[in-house]
C-alpha cells in the first residue's frame, strides 16, 4: 500500500529538523495538557535515545520520525511524528501495524504513552492497545505479542 515509504537511521545533522518537527506536531497537545516545554527541553527529548530514531521517508523526502526503544521483552514506542501534510493519510496506522507485526514475530510486547488530549489514543485503541496505567495527563498503553 505504501511502497514508497522507507526508513533511514537518524543522523546528528537531523537534530534541528527533528526539534522543529516535534514542536510542530506536539506543541498544541502539550499546551492542552498544561505542559510547556522550551525549545531546549524539546531538544533534550529528541536526543534522548537518539540511536533509536528512524527517519520516515516517502518518495525519498523526510516526512516524519519513529523512535522505538527495544528491550528483550518489551519495545517502547517513544514517538511517532509525521509532518502535518502527511497526517490523516493512513501512513501512521500502516507504520504502527508493521511495528505490531514485528513485535509479535519477536514475541515482545509493545508499549507507549499518549497524552489524554491526543486524538492518536483512538487509533491505538483500534489497533488493540489497552490502558495499563492512567496518569494525570496521559495513558500508558500496551499491546501483547
Amino acid at each position: 500500500m505504501f511502497e514508497d515509504l522507507n526508513f533511514r537511521v537518524a543522523k546528528h545533522s537531523d537534530i534541528e529538523w527533528l526539534v522543529k518537527l516535534r514542536i510542530k506536531t506536539m506543541s498544541a497537545y502539550l499546551l492542552a495538557a498544561h505542559e510547556y516545554l522550551s525549545e531546549e527541553e524539546q531538544r533534550a527529548r529528541v536526543v534522548q535515545d537518539f540511536e533509536s530514531i528512524q527517519i520516515i521517508l516517502r518518495n525519498s523526502m523526510d516526512i516524519g520520525m519513529l523512535k522505538v526503544v527495544k528491550h528483550p521483552s518489551n519495545w517502547k514506542l517513544v514517538q511517532i511524528q509525521l509532518q502535518p501534510e502527511s497526517q490523516g493519510s493512513g501512513i501512521g496506522r500502516y507504520i504502527l501495524e508493521q511495528l505490531i507485526e514485528e513485535t509479535r514475530a519477536k514475541a515482545v510486547s509493545l508499549s507507549l504513552s499518549v497524552l489524554k488530549v491526543n486524538p492518536a489514543k483512538h487509533l491505538y485503541d483500534r489497533l488493540g492497545f489497552y490502558v495499563v496505567k492512567e496518569k494525570n495527563e496521559s495513558y500508558e498503553m500496551q499491546i501483547d505479542p
